[in-house]
């Protein structure tokens, strides 16, 4: 469990799997590894959820800690996330990741007031803005008027 939680506060583990959800909701042949994501997904989500000791046997100061800070990493990118997979989808409709995604983000309380935040942190909620990827902030953020949950730093970054 140490491990695991080292892992979610100090590495980009979470955007490999992002990486891998992307990758597959575009493209069938990146399914395999897409599933094993979702794996560790519901991994996450069990952990969040289990009060059992005898099922999991962690230590409850841990688990807290855990849940914060995998929280803390899925909630400000839970829904530009969801937003890029829903753009993203080869189906043209929803997917099973953008229904995994929309799951995992639910489970961690992604909600408005964390869009707000992640608004108030001036980040662009294009995934692929190269703003949020080195971690500069925009004067001026535009808000999307078609679903009014994501922000972008330009008309650009909006149809990248």
């Amino acid at each position: 469990m140490g491990m695991l939680n080292h892992l979610v506060q100090k590495t980009p583990m979470i955007d490999i799997g992002i990486a891998a959800f992307r990758f597959a909701n575009m493209d069938n042949r990146f399914k395999r590894q897409a599933i094993e994501w979702m794996l560790i997904f519901r991994k996450l989500i069990h952990i969040r959820e289990c009060n059992s000791l005898s099922c999991c046997d962690i230590n409850p100061d841990l688990r807290t800690a855990f849940v914060k800070a995998t929280s803390e990493v899925i909630q400000p990118i839970a829904l530009p996330i969801l937003f890029t997979l829903q753009k993203e989808c080869m189906e043209g409709g929803i997917s099973f990741y953008v229904l995994s995604w929309r799951h995992l983000a639910s489970k961690f309380r992604a909600t408005d007031s964390v869009r707000d935040r992640y608004h108030a942190s001036k980040k662009c909620c294009n995934v692929d803005c190269p703003a949020r990827i080195s971690g500069s902030r925009s004067a001026k953020k535009y808000t999307c008027k078609r679903c009014q949950s994501v922000y972008y730093c330009d008309q650009a970054c909006q149809t990248r």
